[in-house]
């Protein structure tokens, strides 16, 4: 390759480089800074945290043995509902476990006549009628909230519901900021281990200035009016 092509060739990059300058100096002349004089109003305005919650049971219940011992007899499979006061199962030693509240079994991977080792569960109960959420916040977030609080939160399969809820508790938990919300009008297919999009409500302004986000650059806001900029 000779002298005069690398000439050549810085020359076309150059001119290709002032071509991109002038485009992209175009595109920020001609984005839409501004906004009409009929688009600003005044309305409440919502301040508000965000979290994702995890549904959790009011109520669970484990069976747990201190010694190795064995199944004799097992009265109910996972997803049977029961009653308060039912029994679950029985041990070789004669022990009988009950239900403690009514609930759905859950867990109950083991058969009649399997050993059981100590501090194994070998039976779990929920209670699937009495959930709340549970949120985990960041510092900031967890600092304005308070009980008392209204929320409002979606599932991702159910996106077209929004559903009502208030903040009952707030505290931490291994270094966790976490957030207890209470809701009346969970849906009955919600089960525990399911998430859901969390806003809590912190703040509220009834007569704020309300104008589209787009109209705002550098915190300040260009307003026209039949077509000439106020």
């Amino acid at each position: 390759m000779t002298l005069d092509w690398f000439r050549k060739r810085k020359v076309l990059l150059s001119v290709l480089g002032v071509v991109a300058l002038a485009l992209a100096g175009v595109a920020r002349l001609t984005r839409k800074q501004w906004v009409e004089v009929g688009q600003v109003r005044r309305g409440p305005i919502i301040e508000a945290v965000y979290g994702l919650a995890t549904v959790v049971a009011e109520h669970r219940f484990q069976v747990k043995v201190g010694v190795t011992a064995n199944i004799r007899r097992l009265y109910v499979r996972e997803g049977d509902e029961v009653r308060a006061g039912v029994p679950l199962l029985e041990l070789d030693s004669g022990s009988v476990f009950r239900a403690p509240f009514p609930g759905t079994v859950t867990f109950l991977p083991f058969k009649e006549g399997e050993s059981i080792f100590a501090q194994l569960p070998i039976l779990t109960l929920v209670d699937l009628r009495n959930l709340y959420l549970l949120v985990s916040l960041e510092q900031q977030g967890a600092l304005r909230v308070k009980p008392g609080l209204p929320a409002v939160f979606t599932f991702e399969s159910m996106r077209d519901q929004r559903f009502q809820g208030i903040v009952r508790a707030i505290y931490s938990n291994e270094g966790q900021f976490l957030v207890d919300i209470r809701s009346q009008t969970l849906p009955p297919q919600v089960l525990p281990g399911m998430t859901a999009d969390v806003a809590i409500q912190i703040g509220r302004r009834e007569e704020a200035l309300v104008v589209p986000v787009t109209a705002v650059s550098q915190d300040r806001i260009t307003v026209r009016r039949g077509g000439k900029v106020l």
